[in-house]
């Protein structure tokens, strides 16, 4: 039995689930500033997003609209304001992305 909760049992368990869907795991220090195959701009880690990764993401989710529109949807997607995630719902998200009239 275990004694105590550690984040590396749930880290390793989301890490293998996540693997076994076929997500491609990688480590902070395959990805870490000034590596080779670096992904994160801040040396300290302190980068929450992977910049990189969320345009591509955008781009595949929305193939073909203009650069204003996927430079807005990454500043809404990036922004901290904690009072607006703080309400954050599905269908609040929702309509933050589509403007769509979404009942709460």
């Amino acid at each position: 039995m275990i004694d105590r909760f550690l984040e590396s049992i749930v880290e390793d368990a989301a890490l293998a689930w996540l693997q076994g869907l076929g997500y491609a795991v990688l480590h902070g220090p395959e990805i870490a500033a000034g590596m080779p195959g670096a992904e994160r701009s801040d040396p300290s880690y302190r980068d929450a997003v992977l910049e990189g990764r969320l345009r591509q993401a955008l781009v595949r989710l929305n193939p073909d609209p203009p650069a204003e529109a996927l430079d807005d949807a990454f500043r809404k997607l990036t922004r901290t304001d904690a009072r607006r995630w703080q309400d954050a719902t599905p269908r609040r998200i929702r309509r933050w992305w589509t403007k769509e009239p979404v009942a709460d």
